[in-house]
């Protein structure tokens, strides 16, 4: 079974560079893919790398919560085989500062 980080809450490692350094070897030269959930936008704000790996950075959740319409862009993706192809999720959506699909890990 394939190893991937989950960041779940924001974290603060005491680790520094060592651990920075370690997710993007990880990531950028294993070729491995990370998931990044709600509060994962306000992790790191000071290493540009993680903001591209992970499309931008936390700027807020304007709306509140409410039935947001989510799409599968990939239905082959293994972890997103079960889903349909459209559905909504109830939560507070985060709005992404400077959001680059381009620089997004895919």
């Amino acid at each position: 079974m394939p190893t991937m980080p989950l960041f779940l809450h924001r974290w603060r490692p005491r680790h520094g560079r060592v651990a920075k350094g370690g997710l993007a070897l990880f990531h950028r030269d294993d070729g491995k893919g990370f998931i990044g959930i709600h509060s994962a936008a306000i992790t790191f704000t000071g290493w540009p790398e993680y903001g591209e790996m992970l499309g931008g950075y936390f700027d807020g959740h304007p709306w509140g919560q409410f039935n947001a319409p989510l799409a599968v862009e990939d239905t082959e993706f293994p972890g997103m085989k079960n889903f349909p192809s459209t559905f909504s999720l109830f939560d507070e959506v985060y709005q992404i500062k400077n959001f680059s699909r381009r620089t997004c890990a895919s």
